[in-house]
């Protein structure tokens, strides 16, 4: 699959929502008259496939290094667990709060101290999320310097995970994503100029 037939993919499930009158509030706060759900990949196996090979082929075109895969919850479990597979790589997942009950750990899985692992999202607008993540990963002995994700909102969060010496690595950005849905007559050059221009300003 290439970039371009993924973000076919993306506007074919529904995961793809434009609304300049209403938008969405994002985790970070902010309203965005664009709304990327690719919580909707769990619902088609196939799609959720190919896009965990396109991320393990990126990891290795990277030469990144990795002994453990973390899917960010809730999103980006399934993402996780298919790379997982994929790669034939330990998926562990941290927990934003730790259970109050059974063992109470902050990270499920098994795993020892100073593993270093990949963490896997589906987007990053303002990395919060990857963080926090990553802190609860970090608080048990583990390392973490490379986050892979499928979509690179391209608000902030690059810029943010570089501050604390974490790269990120997106199979495509959402400039690029507006550029092929207007080559393939998805939107139209209208729709395509009202977002870059909010993209602009956030």
């Amino acid at each position: 699959m290439t970039p371009s037939s993924l973000i076919l993919q993306f506007y074919t499930i529904g995961a793809v929502k434009i609304d300049f009158n209403k938008g969405w509030i994002l985790k970070d706060g902010s309203w965005s008259p664009i709304y990327i759900n690719l919580r909707a990949l769990q619902s088609f196996p196939l799609v959720l496939k190919d896009i965990a090979n396109m991320m393990y082929v990126l990891a290795k075109k990277q030469k990144l290094h990795y002994d453990l895969v973390a899917g960010i919850p809730l999103g980006a479990f399934p993402l996780g667990v298919a790379f997982s597979l994929i790669s034939n790589t330990p998926h562990i997942l941290p927990r934003m709060q730790s259970k109050k009950h059974g063992l109470g750990v902050k990270v499920d899985g098994v795993f020892s101290k100073n593993q270093k692992v990949l963490v896997i999202d589906d987007l990053i607008t303002a990395a919060t999320s990857k963080l926090e993540a990553i802190d609860e990963l970090k608080a048990v002995g583990l390392r973490v310097s490379d986050v892979v994700v499928v979509l690179d909102r391209e608000q902030g969060g690059k810029k943010e995970l570089a501050k604390h010496g974490i790269a990120l690595h997106p199979l495509c950005t959402l400039k690029e994503l507006l550029r092929v849905l207007v080559t393939k007559k998805k939107i139209t050059k209208t729709v395509e100029k009202k977002l870059l221009e909010y993209l602009e300003h956030v």
